[in-house]
């Protein structure tokens, strides 16, 4: 592997080149890219995304506003992005001290995930997030 020489990418994580095929309504996005690339592939995304989809960022930039001199949250513009005239594209973040290297080592880690996910059909979307993206042995969210 490129980024993580000695690491194998598990079983259980396919590549799909297709982002339309990959978004096929998805239900939980991940967004992991440098924020310039992210604002072209949302419209994409955008139609073929699950009605109640939500999604967390994991990018680690800073971004200003040009007019109020502020920072952009990523989340919000992802979140705008993928906003529908239906519903509101709820976006969350996960972010922690974290280097990927260690991670794929298995060393212990820890994230934190900030989300206000609606409750779907009964179910805490975000305790569901979190588990989705917790692993009990070495890392935890």
């Amino acid at each position: 592997m490129k980024y993580l020489p000695g690491h194998k990418i598990p079983d259980n994580v396919i590549a799909c080149p297709d982002l339309l095929t990959a978004c096929l309504d998805a239900t939980l996005l991940i967004f992991v890219m440098p924020f310039e690339y992210l604002e072209p592939i949302l419209p994409t995304i955008k139609k073929v995304m699950h009605p109640n989809a939500r999604g967390v960022s994991l990018i680690k930039e800073i971004h200003f506003d040009q007019e109020t001199l502020g920072v952009k949250l990523i989340s919000n513009e992802i979140s705008k992005g993928l906003t529908t005239h239906e519903s509101v594209f709820p976006c969350g973040v996960l972010m922690g001290a974290n280097v990927a290297k260690e991670i794929a080592n298995g060393d212990f880690s820890e994230s934190t995930l900030a989300s206000r996910f609606p409750t779907y059909e009964g179910e805490d979307m975000n305790e569901k997030t979190r588990l989705i993206l917790n692993n009990t042995d070495h890392f935890r969210v």
